[in-house]
């Protein structure tokens, strides 16, 4: 049993910080309020060694639920990266599809675009022969108007 004035004497004697000597006295349940009253070797060399997170029992246990953790969590990213390709490979497929109806689209307005224009001048060619008949039409139903003839010409004529 080791005795000691103070707290500060303990921590001096230990060679460790005031925080660390709290920590592991809390850590094993080792009492400080009474060190004038002696501090029992057991305790002091609890003090002494370092802080173990946990038990080796504790560890395993840690490591198991953290690799339980991590494998799900692979699971989770292999998942979604299989959810991301298949939506990249539909918004491919989508685009390819959009693409090839655009282009097909683009070539029936086109062809629409060529008849159209190719009416629009058999049109204007009908109305010009149209009015070419109207006019020859015209000639051929107007009476033919002789010259006047003068005095003499219509007498002797």
């Amino acid at each position: 049993m080791k005795r000691f004035d103070t707290i500060d004497e303990l921590i001096n004697d230990l060679g460790i910080g005031r925080a660390t000597v709290y920590r592991r006295a809390k850590r094993f349940g080792i009492s400080l309020s009474n060190v004038s009253e002696g501090i029992s070797d057991e305790d002091y060399l609890k003090l002494t060694k370092p802080l173990q997170k946990n038990s080796h029992v504790d560890n395993s246990e840690n490591n198991e639920k953290y690799r339980i953790e991590v494998l799900s969590l692979k699971e989770n990213i292999e998942t979604l990266k299989t959810k991301i390709e298949s939506q990249d490979k539909r918004y491919e497929d989508e685009r390819k599809r959009n693409n090839q109806r655009e282009t097909e689209l683009l070539e029936k307005l086109s062809n629409e675009q060529n008849l159209l224009s190719q009416s629009q001048q058999l049109q204007l060619l009908t109305e010009q022969r149209l009015h070419d008949a109207e006019n020859r039409i015209k000639l051929l139903e107007s009476p033919k108007k002789e010259p006047k003839k003068g005095f003499w010409a219509r007498f002797f004529g």
